[in-house]
């Protein structure tokens, strides 16, 4: 496990406020799996992460983040997201969680939102839209911890990749027979 991975909770308003440190990747998602686990099961189904100190978060973790949002919503609860770093928040855009897991701009707002927390949630502007190739990879990944998922485009919608040109010119050579060594061709 990673030493400097930790978890904290505190309780605030009506939810709980979870604080992810470290890196969340395949050595420590069984810990945090396990601590959020343990809050559901006493009764905390409306949770917060602050993900502040959070340095690293690999498919593990995103998954962990998947079926706990999955158990929450079985039990009328939320999961909501706090100070997201920018490399995560492009990481949940990819595979598409980032509607299914809102952002907040502070605890605060986070916590007293209420039940459907719309008008609070930050305005994520992506630079760029999920490449095509990665669009599909949410569903699945919502489908196996039964999370709901806005509707997936269609195959009219999505628009196939323009082709990456080579970083140099092809050129094509044929073979040609070349003279054995020694030879002088003339043979």
């Amino acid at each position: 496990m990673t030493e400097d991975f930790f978890i904290r909770d505190r309780r605030a308003a009506d939810s709980t406020v979870v604080t992810i440190g470290g890196e969340l990747d395949v050595a420590t998602a069984p810990v945090l799996r396990s601590h959020l686990s343990g809050l559901i099961a006493n009764g905390r189904t409306r949770l917060v992460l602050d993900l502040a100190p959070l340095d690293f978060l690999d498919a593990s973790g995103l998954g962990v983040l998947a079926s706990t949002l999955g158990r929450l919503r079985e039990r009328g609860g939320w999961l909501r997201l706090v100070n997201v770093r920018p490399r995560i928040r492009r990481l949940l855009g990819i595979v598409r969680l980032t509607d299914a897991l809102p952002e907040y701009a502070s605890v605060a707002l986070a916590a007293g939102a209420g039940q459907s927390g719309a008008s609070a949630s930050v305005t994520r502007e992506m630079a760029t839209a999920p490449a095509p190739e990665t669009a599909m990879l949410a569903p699945a990944l919502l489908a196996r911890h039964a999370v709901a998922v806005p509707a997936s485009p269609t195959s009219a919608e999505l628009v196939a990749p323009a082709p990456v040109p080579a970083p140099w010119p092809v050129r094509w050579r044929t073979a040609r027979a070349h003279p054995a060594k020694g030879s002088t061709g003339d043979e």
